[in-house]
């Protein structure tokens, strides 16, 4: 004959309700604090995760806005352009400055030049050169104004190609917000008759939303014009995409 253990768990379990009951309650219980511990484990993680890719996006975004102002500055601005060349002149060297200032709305732009304590101002629309005489627009040759060096080497939409070519060799990222882009081109890229590995540096530097750009073109230059042995641009560009709208020439003049 079979002997039955009354105190076994399956015994009270199957037979006696109360027993049941406690114990499916216990077994709730247990479900219940291994569910929240999941949860309260996935949320920390989840949190984890999330703030740093978070953090992570907002530090791309302003790494993107900086890095492509270069890229977006178009045709609303203010600017100032130094040149410095050093040429040689007969047993000495010759230091010649130039400056080139104004502002730039869609096509048309402004461009007062500064040499030798003459102030000249002349205009461009859209590809074409004017000179100002006796209230008269007059058409004029671009190296009327871009003597020193080629309007290139100056303007903001040729210097802007010159950089598409360069390599971009570091990148400085400061806490206060403002980058610094180093770059270098091959003087090859610029005169493919040219053999040799000088370079020309490039620096632009994004400041409260100002651009500098500083270039020395002097191993460039002294393929150009063996006298010519410093050749040194800078350019800042201010209040870009807030100038007002004008106009140089009206439709009704």
């Amino acid at each position: 004959m079979n002997s039955t253990n009354k105190d076994s768990f399956w015994y009270k379990y199957k037979n006696d309700d109360k027993y049941k009951a406690k114990v499916q309650l216990i077994l709730y219980v247990v479900f219940i604090v291994f569910v929240i511990v999941y949860i309260n484990v996935g949320r920390i993680g989840s949190n984890y995760n999330y703030n740093n890719v978070v953090g992570d996006a907002n530090n791309d975004v302003k790494y993107e806005e900086k890095s492509n102002l270069l890229d977006t500055i178009n045709n609303n601005y203010n600017y100032l352009v130094s040149v410095l060349v050093n040429s040689k002149k007969d047993d000495n060297v010759e230091e010649i400055k130039y400056e080139y200032s104004g502002k730039k709305y869609k096509d048309n732009t402004i461009i007062d030049k500064k040499n030798n304590g003459s102030n000249v101002t002349y205009y461009k629309i859209g590809d074409e050169y004017y000179a100002k005489e006796n209230d008269e627009y007059k058409f004029i040759d671009s190296s009327v104004i871009y003597d020193l060096i080629n309007k290139k080497y100056i303007e903001l939409s040729d210097v802007k190609r010159l950089i598409t070519k360069a390599s971009l060799e570091h990148v400085t990222n400061e806490s206060n917000g403002n980058n610094n882009y180093k770059y270098n081109l091959l003087v090859r890229d610029v005169i493919q008759t040219y053999k040799g590995n000088d370079l020309i540096n490039i620096d632009v530097t994004i400041k409260n939303d100002i651009l500098h750009i500083d270039i020395d073109y002097s191993n460039l230059f002294k393929q150009i014009d063996d006298k010519i042995s410093t050749c040194k641009v800078s350019y800042e560009y201010t209040d870009i995409d807030k100038v007002e709208e004008f106009t140089i020439i009206d439709d009704n003049e």
